[in-house]
């Protein structure tokens, strides 16, 4: 085996230690979500550029965005630990962000002109219709804490 090879090992093996740590295994689910994080940023890159407003600022934002979703994730697997909950939270931090960042795809979809069969439209304005009632909750909950 090459140095480069063992050196390619050894970080992979690094980064899977990681993931394992920090977001409680690599299973399914966070595949899943890393896919969808992906996904999402892919499309709403296409996305802009079609429309014409591609903005470096705007997708240093979408990356900051998604760092923050992995860091809530992280966060969530930690409180598990603590409050021994098995995977429950996880599973809904990460439910939630599969689900927002999905919409978003959808979103990103219908901006450039790709077909979207009228029950994904009609979920997706239902769902949201629900998100917006679930961030005017959470800005709530920031006023009460301050």
């Amino acid at each position: 085996m090459s140095k480069f090879e063992v050196g390619f090992r050894l970080c992979g093996s690094a980064v899977t230690a990681f993931c394992c740590a920090a977001f409680g295994g690599v299973d399914a689910w966070l595949r899943a979500l890393l896919t969808v994080i992906v996904i999402d940023y892919l499309t709403g890159v296409v996305g802009a550029a079609v429309q014409g407003n591609l903005d470096s600022r705007v997708g240093y934002k979408g990356i900051c965005k998604k760092i923050m979703i992995l860091c809530v994730v992280a966060v969530a697997v930690r409180l598990d630990c603590v409050i021994g909950a098995g995977t429950a939270l996880r599973s809904v931090a990460i439910g939630f962000y599969m689900a927002n960042d999905a919409l978003s795809i959808l979103e990103n979809a219908v901006k450039i002109g790709v077909p979207v069969p009228q029950g994904l439209v009609d979920k997706l304005e239902q769902m949201k219709d629900n998100r917006k009632e679930g961030v005017k909750h959470g800005t709530e909950m920031e006023h009460r804490k301050g």
